[in-house]
C-alpha cells in the first residue's frame, strides 16, 4: 500500500488486486475511514411466510396414542415409561408403577425432608421428568432462582412441557390433605389409586396408551393451550393472497465506484471539534465514562447536513457528504448477503435486547467483516436518501419528500430493527439519532 494525500488528509490505497476493506488515515479532525470497493448486493428480498391448512390425510403426530391430544399424556407418558418400565416389556406392573413413585419422590427430595412445597414439587418434577433423567441417584435441587422461575412462569422447566405444568398440576392432585406439601405416602397413594382406574381390564399391567388416557384425564390442566381459533380455507387463501403480494426476490444494486466511510459514528468529539458545540443528551454526568467517544445525538437530518458543510469548509473541499442508502447498506452488510444472524447482532449491536439504556461509546462491540463499528445499534444514522413510504427502498430513490431514511437501529431499537436491510422514516426520536459521514474518492 502506498499513501497519497487528498483533499487535505492522507489515505490509504490498495494494492492492485486486492480487495479487502482496509481503514484510512484520519483526517483533520481525528475521523478514521474505510474504503469501501466496488461491488454488487441484493436488496428488498422478501418472502413472507403463511400458515399452511391441515392436511386432513396426513397421519397423526408421532406419540399420539390412545386418544391423546397433544397434553400430559402425550408428553409425559413417554418418559413414565422410560423411568418405570424396568424389564422392558412394553407395559408397567403394580410394582414398577409404584416403585416409580419412590423414585421420583427420592430424586425431588434430595434433602430427604421427607415432604415438598409446591414451589420445590413443581421446579424438581421438571427436572425428574426431563428427557434423559431417567432412573437414578437423586436428582440436586434446582438453584433457588430457577425455582422462582419456573413457578412464576407457569412451571414449563426443562422438559418443554412435561415438568412445570404437569408438576403443577399433580401437586395439587397428591396433597390430599389440602396442607401445602406433599409426602412419599400422598404421592404412592395417588400412583396406586391411578393404577386401579386405569387397569380397568384388570390384567395387572398398563400400557402406553392407558397411560397417555388416563394422565390427560388427571391432569387436565398441563394439557397443551389451544391455539385460538382455527383458520378456514377463506381465511387461508386470503392469508396467501397477502403473501403472495408482498413478496420479493429483491433488485441487484451496483456500487460502481469507490467511496471512503466513517469507521465510526461521528462521535461528540467530532462534532464539537468541528461546530463548537455539543447537542446530544448523553453528556456530562449522564454517562458514566468518556462521553466524548460517544456517538453524538439528538441530530436532525438539517443537523447533520450544517456538519458536513462546515467540515468541508474546513478541509477546503467538497467531498464529504452523508452515503446514500445503498451505500450505507452495502457497507454494513460488509459482502453478506443473506440476513444478519441474531448471534452477530448481538455481537455487533448495543440495542435493546441487551439491556442498554443509554449511548455507548464507540467501538465497544465487535466490528462487521469490513471493520466498520456500531453500523447496527447505538444510534440511528441518517442517510441522503429521502424516504419511500415502503418496507425497502426503491431501486431508484424518490427524488423528494417529507422525511429522510434512518439505517442500524439504535441503542432502544429491538434486535430485529438493527439489521442492514430495515429502512426506517426520520426524525425518530432525537435522542437515538445521529450519523456517520462518507468522503467521495476524487
Amino acid at each position: 500500500m502506498r499513501a497519497t494525500a487528498i483533499s487535505g488528509f492522507a489515505l490509504v490505497v490498495l494494492v492492485a488486486g486486492l480487495s479487502a476493506q482496509q481503514p484510512t488515515s484520519t483526517n483533520s479532525v481525528g475521523m478514521e475511514f474505510v474504503l469501501i470497493q466496488p461491488g454488487s448486493m441484493t436488496v428488498a428480498v422478501f418472502h413472507p411466510p403463511y400458515p399452511k391448512p391441515v392436511d386432513p390425510n396426513a397421519p397423526p403426530a408421532a406419540g399420539r396414542a390412545g386418544g391423546g391430544r397433544g397434553g400430559t399424556g402425550t408428553t409425559l407418558a413417554p418418559q413414565v415409561f422410560a423411568d418405570g418400565d424396568r424389564n422392558k416389556d412394553g407395559r408397567l406392573d403394580r410394582e414398577e408403577f409404584s416403585g416409580l413413585a419412590d423414585t421420583w419422590f427420592d430424586r425431588m427430595d434430595a434433602a430427604k425432608a421427607g415432604r415438598l412445597n409446591q414451589q420445590e414439587f413443581t421446579q424438581r418434577f421438571a427436572t425428574v421428568t426431563a428427557p434423559g433423567a431417567g432412573p437414578g441417584p437423586a436428582a440436586a435441587p434446582a438453584a433457588a432462582g430457577a425455582g422462582a422461575q419456573a413457578a412464576g412462569a407457569g412451571g414449563r422447566g426443562a422438559a418443554g412441557g412435561r415438568g412445570g405444568g404437569a408438576g403443577g398440576t399433580l401437586f395439587m392432585v397428591a396433597d390430599a390433605n389440602r396442607d401445602g406439601f406433599v409426602g412419599r405416602d400422598e404421592l404412592k397413594a395417588l400412583f396406586g389409586n391411578w393404577f386401579a382406574a386405569w387397569d380397568a381390564a384388570r390384567t395387572n399391567a398398563l400400557t402406553v396408551e392407558q397411560m397417555v388416557a388416563g394422565l390427560n384425564t388427571a391432569l387436565p390442566g398441563a394439557a397443551a393451550p389451544a391455539r385460538g381459533t382455527p383458520l378456514t380455507p377463506a381465511d387461508y387463501a386470503r392469508i396467501e393472497q397477502m403473501a403472495k403480494a408482498n413478496y420479493s426476490d429483491g433488485f441487484t444494486v451496483k456500487i460502481d465506484r469507490p467511496y471512503y466511510i466513517g469507521k465510526y459514528e461521528v462521535t461528540q468529539a467530532d462534532w464539537k471539534k468541528v461546530m463548537g458545540t455539543n447537542p446530544s443528551l448523553f453528556q456530562g454526568g449522564k454517562v458514566a465514562d468518556n462521553a466524548d467517544k460517544h456517538p453524538v445525538e439528538n441530530i436532525t437530518w438539517d443537523d447533520a447536513q450544517a456538519f458536513i458543510k462546515k467540515l468541508n469548509a474546513l478541509e477546503k473541499t467538497n467531498a464529504y457528504r452523508l452515503p446514500t442508502e445503498f451505500e450505507w447498506e452495502y457497507a454494513a452488510r460488509a459482502g453478506a448477503d443473506a440476513d444478519t444472524p441474531w448471534t452477530q447482532i448481538r455481537e455487533q449491536a448495543i440495542t435493546g435486547y441487551n439491556a442498554y439504556f443509554n449511548t455507548h461509546m464507540v467501538g465497544e462491540k465487535k466490528p462487521n467483516a469490513w471493520g466498520l463499528y456500531d453500523t447496527l445499534g447505538n444510534v440511528w444514522e441518517w442517510v441522503q436518501d429521502f424516504y419511500n413510504e415502503k418496507v425497502f427502498a426503491d431501486p431508484v430513490p424518490p427524488k423528494s419528500g417529507r422525511q429522510h431514511v434512518l439505517k442500524g437501529g439504535g441503542f432502544v431499537a429491538d434486535v430485529k430493527n438493527a439489521i442492514p436491510a430495515t429502512h426506517a422514516a426520520g426524525p425518530g426520536s432525537g435522542f437515538d439519532v445521529g450519523f456517520r459521514i462518507v468522503k467521495d474518492v476524487r
